[in-house]
């Protein structure tokens, strides 16, 4: 079977065993009917899910019946949910203003219009903030345009967003802060929906999504399991506080998303890479964005490779993601991805039709609003 062009049809999976020193062995079990594979049976905000997740974002099914979580050995399960149909969609931006972001920065503003291209036709909205909260305690920032809010109506909207991302370093009279609180502002933006501070970046009724773009975690290096904790976390640093408060406000129907673009957590040649290119930034060394994926996996987001060349991808399946219909979707792999099964309907009992071409797999047909899927792979 080719590894670049698998189909997930009914009553055909495959199962994958990890044997001696990773050698792998592949079964294809045939039945009569549906595919029957157990799946986890939470995909909201709520604890069990966060508690389910391990350091890297994937799924840990230990002492959980129902759940599966990719049992196939030295595979992940990612959860995706597309928004609810609706034609307006508000977009948060908290990116990492410190000295070591200007390439990434200059990365994201060359490519935003493949996200807004995806949006076309829609209602579309964003605004901007930083991960500073040492300085700014989550106020927005204007673009370039001088208005807090940039919009589909908004001339030249692409060449704003570019000029504005150019100029993020320089837009903060402080010169940013080595206390990367990116969650922590968001929370304080989402908290304050309607209020004059969040200048109408928060329509009632619209879709939401928050992007955070760092080459660090939540408070640097995100109190990692096995490294001293730079600083310590309120609570509202924390990833549930900040879950809660979403579902509480938007529920758990896809109208609410977290993306990152971030350092993938055990992505090591992606943290040595951005490690080398600090340089002299010995405050901004890099680490890999556990909290802020654990944000974007409990809502069925996007975490995107900081170290990517080009974000066209990514920037691509973020807005499609966000304008209600997903055709394919970047798995964040470095090199060719493994896809095993996609599983839709309300349990994951409904195979969909996949392709996959080397960390993107596309849908057949494209999944639509309000649609949930599990996505079984493995990055070789």
């Amino acid at each position: 079977m080719n590894c670049n062009t698998i189909k997930a049809g009914m009553g055909v999976f495959l199962v994958t065993l990890l044997k001696n020193r990773g050698a792998f062995v592949r079964l294809i079990l045939g039945a009569a009917g549906v595919t029957m594979l157990t799946a986890c049976s939470g995909v909201g905000f709520g604890l069990a899910d966060a508690s389910s997740q391990s350091d890297d974002g994937t799924l840990n099914c230990a002492g959980q019946p129902d759940c599966d979580g990719g049992s196939e050995v030295g595979f992940s399960t990612k959860y995706i949910v597309v928004p609810s149909a609706n034609s307006a969609v508000d977009i948060v931006f908290v990116v990492d203003n410190s000295g070591s972001m200007d390439k990434e920065l200059k990365n994201l503003g060359a490519k935003f219009s493949k996200m807004t291209d995806a949006l076309a036709g829609k209602d579309w909205q964003a605004c901007l903030a930083t991960t500073d909260w040492e300085n700014e305690h989550g106020a927005l920032h204007t673009w370039a345009n001088g208005s807090y809010l940039l919009s589909s109506q908004s001339s030249n909207f692409a060449d704003v967003f570019n000029v504005s991302m150019n100029n993020v370093l320089q837009m903060s009279t402080n010169s940013g802060s080595n206390i990367e609180q990116g969650i922590r502002t968001a929370h304080q933006i989402f908290s304050s929906m309607g209020a004059s501070s969040v200048k109408g970046c928060l329509r009632a009724g619209a879709n939401k999504a928050v992007i955070f773009v760092s080459d660090e975690d939540e408070l640097s290096n995100g109190w990692a399991p096995g490294e001293t904790s730079l600083y310590n976390p309120t609570v509202n640093n924390l990833p549930q506080t900040f879950l809660n408060l979403v579902a509480a406000k938007f529920g758990t129907t896809g109208a609410f998303s977290a993306h990152a673009i971030g350092i993938t957590p055990n992505d090591a040649d992606c943290l040595n890479q951005q490690r080398r290119e600090a340089g002299f930034y010995f405050e901004a060394m890099g680490y890999y964005g556990r909290r802020y994926n654990e944000v974007v996996q409990a809502t069925g987001g996007e975490f995107v490779s900081i170290c990517k060349a080009d974000y066209s991808e990514p920037l691509t399946t973020i807005g499609e993601r966000l304008g209600s219909a997903l055709s394919e979707l970047d798995l964040g792999c470095a090199g060719q991805a493994e896809v095993t099964s996609v599983h839709t309907g309300g349990q994951y009992l409904v195979p969909r039709m996949f392709s996959v071409n080397n960390s993107l797999v596309s849908f057949s047909p494209a999944l639509g609003a309000g649609e949930k899927a599990k996505i079984i792979y493995r990055c070789k």
